[in-house]
This record gives structure tokens, C-alpha cells and sequence, in this order.
């Protein structure tokens, strides 16, 4: 995959400080075969930015649709998008650190990818008598919130996270719909399960 050395390239020494060379260097290949694919360094961590959010919602996707409770789907829906953060850091460096570096038109996919997370909180308006008066606003603060805690907690060098927050944020996206005292049963529970 061509994107790769790109994202392994951001990850040792950032984005700005990487050029075509590097790239080709780290993939052993050829400008021209580089040229063939990507137009510049932009377009090649465009699109490996690109597959790295379809592949974070096809794993928090296929981890939520089950027949489960939503609580419960939520739950392992954040996990499994935790862990594919979490599995390539190099990756999710490029993703949620150098995203604003590379070019506007990747700000804007980040965007629109991330609307789509949102698609995971609709039952939650079904789950507490009051929820259904929250605006749908709050699918997208929420959404956002969780990036921004991968954002904060992606570790430049090590390869698994320093600590485990499912439990901190499964919290915060479950008490705008469960309200806060069965969000936080709930969580106790899978702590306690260490689940």
C-alpha cells in the first residue's frame, strides 16, 4: 500500500517535515510509480486518511450492529474503535494529529466521516424519557468529543495506550440518553465485569 510509508514518515518526524523523497524512500519504489498513484505527499495522506476513517467505521460498525441492548452496543462499538486507533499508531497519528497540516479539503473529509459516527447515537434518543428532547446537535458534540480524546491520548512512540478510558468515555456518550446515575450503573458494571 502506497499511503503507508507516508503515515510511518508523519509519524517520525511530522508531517511538514516530509517530502516525496522520504516517502519513496521508506516504500522503496519509484517517483514515477509515487506520481502514478498521488499527485503530492497531500494527496497520498488524503488517502490514507480517508481509508483509515472507513476502516474505523466499518470496525466500531460491525462491533455495534448485533441484537444487544444499545448501552451494550455502544460500549463494544467504542472499543472496537479505540483498539483500530490503537493497533496502528501510526496511523492514527497521521489521522487525528496531522489531519489540519496536510490540506482544507482533508479537514473537510474528517468532517464528513465523523457525521457519520453520529449515526451511532440515534437509539439513544429512544433510551430515557427526557432524551428525546435533546437536539441532534448533541450526536455530533459527542462524536467530536471522542476524537478529541483519541486526538489527546494517540501516543507519538508506543504502540498501546497508557491507560484504559472505555469506561470514561462510554460515560459521556451514554449519560446525555440514560441519564447520569444508570450511565454510570452501567459502567460500574463492565468495570466490575472487566469487560
Amino acid at each position: 500500500m502506497l499511503v503507508c510509508p507516508t503515515r510511518r514518515s508523519a509519524f517520525q518526524h511530522g508531517y511538514a517535515h516530509i517530502s516525496v523523497s522520504d516517502i519513496v524512500a521508506h516504500a522503496h519504489i519509484s517517483r514515477n510509480v509515487f506520481y502514478s498513484h498521488f499527485s503530492d505527499k497531500g494527496g497520498a495522506a488524503a488517502e490514507a486518511i480517508r481509508t483509515n476513517f472507513e476502516a474505523a467505521m466499518q470496525a466500531a460498525a460491525h462491533a455495534f450492529f448485533a441484537e444487544d441492548p444499545w448501552p451494550e452496543r455502544l460500549w463494544r462499538g467504542g472499543y472496537a474503535l479505540t483498539s483500530h486507533f490503537f493497533s496502528n499508531p501510526q496511523l492514527a497519528y497521521l489521522t487525528l494529529v496531522e489531519l489540519h497540516a496536510i490540506r482544507p479539503e482533508v479537514t473537510r473529509i474528517a468532517h464528513e466521516r465523523l457525521m457519520a459516527f453520529t449515526l451511532l447515537f440515534e437509539e439513544g434518543y429512544r433510551q430515557h424519557p427526557g432524551a428525546h428532547f435533546l437536539p441532534r446537535l448533541a450526536s455530533e458534540v459527542l462524536a467530536a468529543a471522542v476524537f478529541e480524546l483519541e486526538y489527546l491520548e494517540v501516543p507519538r512512540k508506543l504502540q498501546t495506550p497508557t491507560r484504559d478510558y472505555r469506561g470514561e468515555r462510554a460515560y459521556i456518550c451514554l449519560a446525555p440518553f440514560m441519564g447520569p446515575e444508570a450511565a454510570g450503573e452501567f459502567v460500574a458494571g463492565k468495570a466490575a465485569a472487566g469487560r
